[in-house]
């Protein structure tokens, strides 16, 4: 489909580039060519969403893909689950895992209790996901 290459120096001061240049090369027969799949586009929300971002910690041998798979499963107002940081310290089996959770109502604008309520139910399904007690 095309490449894309940093310009050699000499070759970039030559017609008056400062600092690091590159270029890009991209084959049109070859873009109007090809059948992608659909398109999909969903449009702007219009009403506000709250967030929350909490840390925990979890084993190494936690697979994290279907906890947060099933998670965003876990409430009707949690919009978005993303893992934020992850950190490892040195010689452990545990790390620490930042998410951030949005949570959005399509037909109104949430109160702040009524997505803390939210949260703590996708933090009861979390604390589950990784065996732990609760968290607060």
């Amino acid at each position: 489909m095309g490449t894309i290459a940093e310009v050699h120096p000499d070759v970039a001061s030559r017609f008056g580039l400062r600092g690091r240049s590159a270029v890009a090369t991209i084959s049109l027969q070859t873009v109007f060519t090809e059948t992608g799949t659909a398109k999909v586009a969903s449009p702007l929300p219009s009403l506000p969403a709250i967030s929350y971002d909490i840390t925990v910690p979890a084993k190494h041998d936690i697979h994290v893909g279907p906890l947060l798979q099933k998670l965003r499963g876990a409430h009707e107002l949690l919009e978005h689950i993303d893992v934020v940081s992850l950190y490892a310290p040195k010689a452990t089996n545990m790390y620490n895992m930042s998410l951030r959770c949005t949570y959005r109502s399509r037909d109104r604008t949430l109160t702040e209790n009524e997505a803390k309520q939210a949260h703590g139910v996708v933090l009861a399904e979390l604390a589950r996901g990784l065996g732990l007690p609760s968290i607060a």
